[in-house]
């Protein structure tokens, strides 16, 4: 686990700086109309920061809950709410075309786009495993000889994905100082993922091959206490650093056979990651952290109660829900894992290797939009902080995108094992060669999204993606329960943190304060003598008319002084009680001027 969080911090951060402006960019100026506050930044400013308060408390909230919501719909939400507190529905850009694609910008491709991106993510998924690995490669007699041929063309084609979107995205963003070409970014796409496809089939899945069939046969052997005996000490060593249940799933009869489980559901988990065989490079790898210092300083951070805090989520075995054992067993999830259908051991141990660059690809994407959607209001906040006004375009500063992707690495350290245990573990079955797919599917289906600006929800797409993949299995391939769940969780976040943001900012922009009232007073004041004097001067001039004095004129002030007493029995009348009575008086004076000039 901790191994995976400091790759994905890696390519988060990579992620959110080179595709996360053009996401930023929709969250910051295309929700609330900005031309509403044209006349106060300032209050803009507070919207935003209101909704950063309120997306902060409800995300760690439902995180805490084990609701992984989205944080798209949570921002998106808050700056609605907050906006519509302030000016109305009016301030709301619900729907408006510009040039480019999608054509339409504002809310309405957003809520499209939420409904669209899990849908796409299903599509991915039928294609990429219902119609390429699952038939070809999975159900094949020979599939782990397959997958060795399949590989290296998937890999490829993931290397293709993520680098002619780094490079069309910064064309977009203007990161580079001179745009690529479509056809250049195309070609130098197609080179890198053809070097990689060669350097994967002729180097990396030979020595694979060669080391998973080690650790087959190894796992073949019987289950006595003299197969542990014939495990060197450094091996033993080596599986308990590639994971902490390799050796027990070893002693306990945890491995599959031949791609038959031989005992339960953990089992099959355990030998999905189990370890064993001559691995050098693991071995270099554990002396390397032996002798860096990182054990060191890892050992001792875990003595306080801090470290102990930031390493709980890297530290927390996420599939204890199937583990009969432990106090977080769940019999809905064993039901799930064990109605789906069971594969080669090897094949599945090949795409365990694949899933890695997999999840670098889909922590890349997930960098780009949610650390970017996260950062929209705050990018605002800067830029309106900054120049005293709200400007039409702004860059986004990369440092912004780095305190964000610094946050996201912090919570996925952290509260992130919650989310991974119900998107991973408790809704479907997800062995090595389903993760792949699924996270493939979601990258490609989000890093579109990021390259057109589209801000979807990284969680309904890989949701979408992972329901589609347990349907693969039957209905009983999903977890239903868990299902509902995370749409309700969906539902109420649209509505919790509108509510609550608008809360927030009416709390703060409609409460009375001493300043606010002692100006309220001093407006009423000059507007209540103001009234007053162009009443007695109007009626001064009319009574100097003598004969010619207008009866129409005297009844008219005669009333507009009546009222001015009623408003002045008991307290200056406020504001909104006093310029009816003004603006009337001011037109009669505006009008009597002009008769008597005349």
């Amino acid at each position: 686990m901790g191994q995976a969080i400091c790759i994905a911090g890696v390519c988060e951060f990579l992620g959110a700086i080179l595709l996360g402006a053009s996401v930023t960019d929709t969250i910051k100026n295309s929700i609330a109309k900005t031309s509403a506050y044209k006349n106060t930044p300032a209050l803009l400013m507070y919207v935003m920061f209101s909704s950063l308060f309120t997306s902060a408390i409800w995300d760690n909230l439902t995180c805490h809950l084990e609701l992984p919501v989205s944080t798209t719909h949570t921002i998106v939400g808050a700056i609605a709410g907050s906006s519509i507190a302030v000016f109305g529905f009016d301030s709301v850009l619900w729907s408006a075309h510009k040039a480019d694609f999608p054509y339409i910008q504002g809310m309405s491709p957003i809520f499209a786009s939420w409904a669209c991106s899990p849908a796409a993510a299903a599509i991915m998924v039928v294609i990429l495993y219902g119609c390429i690995v699952r038939p070809f490669i999975l159900r094949s007699p020979n599939s782990f000889a397959r997958a060795a041929l399949v590989v290296p063309v998937l890999m490829g084609l993931t290397v293709f994905v993520i680098v002619i979107f780094i490079i069309q995205t910064g064309n977009k963003n203007k990161t580079w100082d001179t745009p690529f070409a479509t056809w250049k970014s195309v070609v130098l796409s197609l080179g890198l993922g053809a070097f990689f496809m060669l350097l994967v089939g002729f180097l990396v899945v030979p020595y694979l091959r060669r080391k998973i069939n080690r650790d087959h046969a190894a796992l073949n052997q019987p289950k006595t206490a003299a197969a542990d005996v014939n495990m060197t000490t450094e091996q033993i060593k080596v599986a308990e650093l590639e994971n902490g249940e390799g050796l027990k799933s070893a002693r306990s009869n945890a491995a599959m056979i031949d791609g038959t489980p031989s005992a339960g559901v953990i089992d099959d988990i355990n030998q999905g990651s189990g370890a064993g065989g001559d691995d050098k490079i693991s071995r270099w790898a554990s002396i390397a952290y032996r002798k860096s210092g990182f054990k060191w300083t890892y050992d001792n951070l875990q003595k306080t109660r801090i470290g102990r805090a930031l390493f709980y989520g890297a530290n927390y075995d996420v599939h204890s829900v199937v583990d009969e054992s432990h106090k977080d067993y769940d019999k809905d999830v064993v039901g799930v894992w064990a109605n789906a259908e069971v594969f080669d051991w090897r094949t599945e141990r090949l795409f365990r290797y694949m899933q890695v660059a997999s999840a670098c690809v889909m922590s890349f994407a997930h960098g780009a939009n949610d650390v970017a959607n996260a950062m929209g209001p705050f990018a605002a906040v800067y830029n309106i902080w900054k120049s005293s006004s709200i400007p039409t375009k702004s860059n986004v500063p990369e440092w912004i995108l780095v305190i964000g992707g610094a946050g996201i690495v912090c919570g996925l350290a952290t509260f992130g094992y919650k989310i991974m245990r119900v998107l991973g573990t408790k809704a479907v079955k997800l062995t090595n060669s389903r993760g792949f797919c699924v996270e493939l599917s979601t990258a490609i289906v989000v890093m579109v999204a990021a390259y057109t600006g589209l801000p979807v929800s990284t969680t309904q797409t890989v949701t979408g993606a992972i329901i589609a993949m347990g349907c693969f299995d039957g209905l009983k391939g999903v977890n239903w329960k868990v299902v509902a769940k995370m749409l309700s969780g969906w539902v109420l976040t649209i509505f919790v943190t509108a509510l609550f943001s608008a809360g927030t900012v009416s709390l703060v922009l409609y409460a009375p304060s001493r300043p606010q009232s002692l100006d309220v007073n001093l407006q009423a004041s000059a507007l209540y003598n103001s009234t007053g004097a162009m009443i007695r001067e109007l009626n001064t001039t009319n009574l100097a008319a003598g004969a010619n004095t207008d009866p129409a004129l005297t009844a008219t002030l005669t009333g507009l002084a009546g009222t001015l007493r009623t408003l002045s029995n008991s307290t200056i009348p406020l504001p909104k009680q006093i310029v009816p009575l003004f603006q009337q008086t001011l037109r009669l004076y505006n009008s009597s001027s002009e008769v008597i000039a005349g």
